[in-house]
Order: C-alpha cells, then sequence, then structure tokens
C-alpha cells in the first residue's frame, strides 16, 4: 500500500534519512517541511494519509502544529506518529491527544522508521 506521508522537523539529517526509507525505498509519497506553519498551511491540499510530527521544534512544536492540523476538517481524523528525542512522553501526558498512534525515539534509522509506521498503520508490508 503506498501511503502519503506528512513529515514535519526541523532537523533537515531527520528529513533526509525519512525521505530515503519512505519514498526511496518505501515507494510512498512523502511531503516534508521544515516548520510546522508551512505544513498546516499545505496539509489540506496533499491529503496525507498519515503525519509524522517532531515533537520539539521552534515557534511551533509538535503539539501546536497538531492543534493546527485539526482544525483542517480533512486532517482532523489522520494518524499521527510523533517524533522525538524525549524519554518522558509517557509520563507528561503528551501525545494523549486523539489520533496520536504512537512515538517513534530519535535518533532512528530507516528501518525503524518503517516498521514504526507500519506497526503503527496496521500494515503487514513494508512502507
Amino acid at each position: 500500500m503506498k501511503l502519503r506521508i506528512l513529515q514535519v522537523d526541523d532537523d533537515p539529517h531527520v528529513l533526509e534519512i525519512s525521505r530515503i526509507a519512505l519514498e526511496d525505498i518505501g515507494g510512498n509519497e512523502v511531503y516534508q517541511f521544515q516548520n510546522g506553519r508551512d505544513a498546516i498551511d499545505n496539509a489540506a491540499a496533499l491529503s496525507p494519509d498519515v503525519i509524522l510530527l517532531d515533537l520539539m521544534m521552534p515557534r511551533l512544536g509538535g503539539q501546536d502544529v497538531l492543534q493546527g492540523l485539526r482544525q483542517i476538517a480533512s486532517c482532523a481524523d489522520i494518524p499521527v506518529l510523533f517524533m522525538t528525542g524525549r524519554t518522558d512522553t509517557a509520563e507528561s501526558g503528551i501525545g494523549k491527544e486523539p489520533g496520536v498512534i504512537g512515538f517513534l525515539k530519535k535518533p532512528f534509522d530507516a528501518m525503524t522508521l518503517s516498521q514504526s509506521i507500519r506497526d503503527a498503520m496496521g500494515l503487514e508490508r513494508p512502507v
């Protein structure tokens, strides 16, 4: 199953690893943004199947971006996978928002990213 993936992360290295894993290897359509405002502004037109969202970003953090995306009718129910270097996400209540399907701990490699999306989306074949 080919997915349309919207990814927001301020780290160009993370974006490149993700693009290679998901687009070049997995054959998915990946739309990447380095800031939340651009992602929110373009999300409706992209119609993603899943959103990969960095939790810690300057200006608009991941939770703020998620709130903005949820205001867009076509993005209100899209599953979200947070990416984070934080270790305290479970204790802090982060990610309890509806539609958040999990966390991916940074740093990660291409295979871990692909497996995390596959697991979160309930897919059997690689993405």
